[in-house]
């Protein structure tokens, strides 16, 4: 996540959460150092079949914050002849660009790489725009950009072998600035991240807890698993679900004659 087209200053990335529960696998960090008086926290979830990658930026003023998609390959979506560069320094002027438009809806791009075909899906916002671009190993890039004093970038990644890319990626209202919430459908279930950015415990939508991820999986059925990491406690009374443990850390449940079950200790 590039700040104002500059690079990045080197520097150490905090660990907040890590968890392998098998189905599901949670990470996630963050950074104050790599720009002054910017945090900047990625939180990375794969669940089988695909892999949720949430960048979150703020700062108490305001930027232009960049999301950099670049694999190897081209975007059958690209459009246009390569036009003037994007900047002049620190990279920005060896990208030309390709196409602009506005990103406030989701977007769905692939790319054509030399081992399998990679698609993302790109949660819209309101305020973002697309950007594609040539680079100079005439691969294509997308950025995704916003300016303003806090952002937060969702996508969904998924390879060919992993079936149908998701659908119908897009953030939720969770009715908290602290508190970001992305859901999308694949394989029949539906699956809804929430990153809490502040410590301590949370209301969102119909959910209460003090984890800093969480992440539920629902099917036709209803709940089917649900994880968390560095939590005590879930509890969502529209779904008679109320789980917690002894000490914050991770918990992983799944549904059990119809009822979410936390697995045992050994498993966490």
């Amino acid at each position: 996540l590039a700040v104002d087209e500059r690079s990045q200053s080197d520097c150490e990335g905090k660990l907040l959460a890590f968890a392998d529960f098998g189905p599901l696998e949670i990470m996630r960090a963050e950074t104050i150092g790599a720009y002054p008086g910017v945090l900047l926290d990625r939180t990375v979830v794969f669940t089988g079949d695909a892999v949720v990658d949430l960048f979150h930026g703020r700062s108490a003023a305001e930027h232009t914050w960049d999301r950099t998609f670049r694999f190897q390959g081209t975007i059958g979506a690209a459009a246009g002849d390569p036009q003037e560069p994007l900047g002049t320094s620190n990279g920005y002027q060896h990208l030309r660009l390709r196409e602009r438009k506005s990103a406030e809806k989701a977007l769905s791009l692939s790319w054509q790489t030399p081992k399998t075909q990679l698609h993302v899906a790109l949660a819209g916002a309101p305020t973002q725009s697309a950007i594609l671009a040539l680079g100079p190993d005439k691969d294509e890039i997308a950025l995704l950009r916003q300016k303003s004093r806090r952002a937060n970038f969702g996508a969904v990644l998924n390879i060919k072998e992993w079936g149908e890319p998701a659908q119908n990626v897009r953030f939720i209202e969770t009715g908290s600035e602290s508190v970001v919430g992305l859901a999308f459908e694949k394989s029949g279930r539906e699956v809804t991240e929430l990153i809490a950015h502040k410590a301590g415990s949370w209301q969102a939508q119909e959910w209460k807890s003090d984890a800093r991820v969480l992440v539920v999986c629902s099917d036709k059925e209803g709940l089917a698993q649900l994880c968390w990491s560095g939590g005590t406690f879930v509890e969502n009374p529209a779904r008679t679900v109320q789980l917690r443990i002894e000490r914050a850390g991770n918990a992983f449940a799944k549904r059990d004659a119809g009822t979410l079950k936390l697995e045992p200790a050994a498993a966490r």
